[in-house]
């Protein structure tokens, strides 16, 4: 979470990244509803075929990115919050609703 005071404020950071970079490079317009979903799937299919052999780093950059936007879909449509889990089997804690 380098430089951000919540994991709340580090994913909404991501998704408003994800916003703009949907606009500026896809030409989609994410507005937080349950309809661009559909959008972000079109564009994750777009991204997913220009990572060819994508390294560890880029990978959770665009998990980080994009699943934070679909996270924000839901925490706003269903007034969730951000925390972290402990990921089953391991010893890394996740971002999750």
């Amino acid at each position: 979470m380098d430089g951000f005071a919540s994991i709340a404020e580090m994913m909404q950071s991501c998704s408003a990244e994800a916003v703009q970079l949907a606009d500026d490079r896809f030409g989609f317009h994410l507005d937080y509803s349950e309809e661009s979903v559909q959008s972000l799937e079109t564009i994750l299919s777009s991204v997913s075929a220009g990572l060819q052999t994508p390294k560890q780093e880029d990978i959770e950059l665009q998990v980080k990115r994009w699943g934070g936007y679909l996270g924000e879909v839901v925490r706003r449509r269903w007034s969730g919050e951000w925390g972290l889990v402990q990921y089953p089997g391991g010893a890394a804690a996740v971002p999750a609703l």
